[in-house]
């Protein structure tokens, strides 16, 4: 006897394999299309992510990539590829960081590029690490100053023969840390600035990408996990390492001490 619809009150037919086959065939197509759109959605969210990583006040960018260099306070200065502290001032490793110690009277005060096993790629261990055009390197440290003019803090530094002396450099004066891009015939462009407490450690993510021209070189630079800067610039000159520590001329009379800790860097 043949089952009702419960509703109209006529005769079900029965499945047949045929119905059963197009059932299965709209409910494959449907599923597809779930997965397409959300496929779809995927994309564009990271689209949007990947935009607002580029504005001022984003999420700081994960270092990712690869590990090239721990600076680790235990193991010493030797960390470091070399030394540029003028006498009396001096560079120790302490507990839990670095101690650059710049007394009045004295420019420098400053550790120069990363230690690298055999140096650079022709064998010159002074130079360290051997960094590369062409290349995206994620450079992350905190720094803390007991003065509110340390002068240069951190340079992306051009050996030899630069046209470029220091494409990138963080500076702190007048109570603010600062974000100098310098072009070819030092012209400098302050690219940002933010107070800098005395005894307070800044976390800094810098991200360079290297090249000559400015529409290939990239900086990004995040301060305690918020990026605050973002834009091209020429970043490679004849070659390029980082310097860390306490120098300037025009702080030269002024006594400054500046902890450095938590440094590494990644290429990606």
């Amino acid at each position: 006897m043949p089952h009702h619809d419960t509703k109209t009150g006529t005769p079900a037919v029965p499945a047949t394999s045929s119905h059963r086959k197009k059932r299965n065939r709209l409910a494959l197509t449907a599923a597809a299309a779930a997965v397409a759109a959300a496929g779809s959605a995927v994309l564009m969210s990271a689209a949007s992510a990947e935009r607002a990583g580029d504005a001022p006040g984003a999420a700081a960018p994960t270092g990712g990539g690869e590990e090239i260099w721990r600076g680790e306070p235990e193991r010493g200065t030797d960390v470091f590829a070399g030394l540029d502290c003028v006498r009396p001032g001096k560079v120790t490793a302490q507990d839990d960081a670095f101690l650059f110690d710049r007394p009045a009277g004295v420019k420098r005060c400053e550790a120069r590029s990363v230690a690298a096993d055999g140096g650079d790629d022709e064998g010159r261990p002074e130079l360290g690490y051997g960094f590369h055009e062409g290349r995206t390197y994620h450079l992350h440290w905190k720094v803390k100053t007991d003065t509110a003019d340390a002068g240069t803090v951190f340079q992306w530094k051009s050996h030899p023969n630069a046209q470029q002396n220091y494409p990138v450099l963080l500076k702190v004066e007048d109570g603010r840390l600062k974000l100098f891009k310098v072009a070819p015939g030092e012209q400098w462009n302050l690219a940002w600035s933010a107070p800098m407490p005395e005894n307070q450690y800044k976390t800094v993510d810098l991200t360079l990408t290297t090249a000559r021209s400015a529409d290939k070189g990239r900086v990004a630079l995040s301060v305690d996990g918020t990026q605050v800067a973002a834009f091209p610039w020429r970043t490679w000159d004849s070659l390029n390492r980082p310097q860390w520590g306490t120098y300037g001329a025009e702080v030269q009379d002024k006594a400054a001490r500046v902890w450095l800790t938590d440094l590494r860097i990644t290429e990606k």
